[in-house]
């Protein structure tokens, strides 16, 4: 069978959902799949075309979002027209509905597409009604009709829709029958096999480490204000920071002295590929995000390293692994004193770190083995694994 996927980006090396489509499409590769992958939203320094790891992966010239909705139903037509109707795809997947919607709504009216099917890790209008409460409130209302409007348009041309089961209601209220949705608690994915050869023994410093861009909306400035309560208990701790961007100014203020001794370092992107070194030489990894869905990819990769992780409280499916599996420190979004509690807490008690780290292991091992996790991705997506 022949997939096309369908994303306004996809840059397996940066991780976050890039690396969750891209380990989708390996899964699909390996069971004896095609997998073509259109790209909307491209950027400079990517070529137009390439082959990677069994995919081909078509670009778009780079252009602003806000202009997306207007040129993505140009690229795909053009996309269709010189290439897509000869390829006999048997499904399109895309990520979370968005600008892409409209493109696909166009597209169907024009065309007779195959089934689509839409992988959805987090809530989506959540995370854009976030984004839009900066906005002064007739600006902020007329976005949000246009998101549920577009998100609508898109449900209704699916064919199935995977996700957690946090999204449910949201997917359902847009009027998508229930038999139409695959839900997976724990949905995620995480390729075990690049761990393997990366010491899971805990490092004798205690480095807390956090990925990922430094955001408001990752909570950097939430660990920013943390760290001098951390250091007047331990002193000796240090704080990484593996990810794009530039810290505020008003974020620093006041931390100049231990950025210059190393205590606060930040290290800019690092390639995906070194991203389990840095979690190897740290004791605690920290995501604390303000919202987001699923487990994601950074916790899945911490707690496959065997180290100890603090989360955030930012959807019902982190407790639940948290209260079913025991298996990291959960603390309240926004919340700096609780976060610099926990931090020292764990420093300071070996046994915790142990004990949290083990069961978030087994948990990863168990949940995301490679063989049980394709069959059940496979099921989910309607495929079934070609027999070699």
């Amino acid at each position: 069978m022949k997939v096309l996927f369908l994303s306004s980006s996809f840059y397996p090396s940066t991780g976050g959902s890039a690396v969750f489509f891209s380990r989708i499409a390996h899964i699909l590769i390996e069971s004896g799949h095609s997998v073509d992958v259109l790209v909307l939203k491209n950027q400079n320094g990517f070529q137009s075309f390439e082959e990677q790891k069994g995919m081909r992966i078509f670009r778009a010239p780079p252009i602003p979002s806000l202009l997306l909705p207007i040129f993505g139903p140009l690229m795909i037509l053009y996309y269709w027209l010189r290439i897509g109707y000869k390829e006999r795809y048997s499904r399109i997947i895309a990520n979370n509905p968005d600008n892409i919607s409209i493109s696909l709504n166009i597209l169907a009216k024009l065309f007779r597409l195959p089934p689509i099917v839409y992988a959805i890790l987090g809530n989506f209008e959540r995370e854009r009604l976030e984004f839009l409460n900066s906005l002064p409130e007739i600006i902020r209302n007329s976005l949000h009709s246009l998101c549920k409007r577009t998100a609508s348009i898109a449900l209704g041309i699916t064919s199935r829709v995977i996700t957690s089961s946090e999204v449910l209601p949201t997917i359902m209220s847009h009027g998508v029958p229930e038999s139409y949705v695959s839900t997976d608690p724990y949905l995620g994915t995480i390729d075990l096999e690049r761990f393997k050869y990366t010491s899971i023994e805990e490092p004798k410093e205690n480095i807390v480490l956090f990925i990922g861009r430094l955001t408001y909306e990752m909570g950097t400035d939430v660990i920013l204000s943390a760290i001098p309560q951390v250091l007047a208990s331990v002193p000796d701790a240090r704080f990484i920071f593996a990810g794009p961007g530039t810290p505020k100014n008003e974020w620093i203020e006041g931390l100049d002295n231990l950025i210059a001794e190393g205590t606060i370092l930040f290290k800019g992107s690092v390639p995906n590929e070194k991203l389990p070194d840095e979690i190897s030489a740290s004791k605690i990894v920290l995501v604390v995000k303000r919202f987001g869905g699923g487990i994601g990819l950074t916790p899945l990769e911490a707690l496959a390293m065997k180290r100890t992780l603090v989360q955030t409280r930012i959807n019902p499916v982190i407790q639940a692994v948290a209260d079913e599996h025991d298996c990291m420190l959960i603390v309240p979004v926004n919340d700096e004193e609780s976060l610099a509690d926990g931090i020292v807490n764990l420093l300071n008690d070996d046994d915790l770190r142990s004990r949290l780290a083990s069961n978030g292991y087994r948990f990863v091992q168990e949940y995301y083995n490679p063989v049980q996790y394709k069959k059940r991705f496979l099921r989910s997506l309607g495929f079934m694994e070609r027999k070699k």
